[in-house]
């Protein structure tokens, strides 16, 4: 297992928080969230089943909470991969610098 600093937990749970929302608010069905990591990189995924994409476009005055911009300024990487049935919306984060590097847990971590 790999931790993280805090400021990188919180950007990880900012940008799944709004892939989440996103999901429920466009998609509406039900959505799994996965999550993983190789080596100081962390990479986290939101399925769902609709049928609409989301785009990468210039964020517009009108976007309510402006996640996409949201997912862009914080994310490393962030895609959408085709399923069977649905989407994967999915965005990688390293650990960067000297305080947000990964610390391997232990036994008692």
């Amino acid at each position: 297992m790999v931790h993280c600093d805090q400021d990188a937990v919180a950007a990880a749970e900012l940008v799944i928080s709004e892939l989440v929302t996103n999901a429920l608010v466009h998609a509406r069905t039900s959505i799994e969230v996965q999550f993983g990591h190789e080596d100081d990189t962390v990479r986290a995924t939101v399925i769902d089943e609709g049928v609409g994409r989301p785009t990468r476009r210039a964020a517009r005055a009108s976007d309510e909470h402006g996640g996409a911009r949201i997912v862009r300024s914080v994310a490393d990487e962030w895609g959408v991969d085709d399923l069977a049935v649905g989407k994967a919306v999915w965005f990688t984060l390293r650990c960067r610098d000297a305080g947000l590097r990964p610390t391997p847990s232990g036994p008692g971590d």
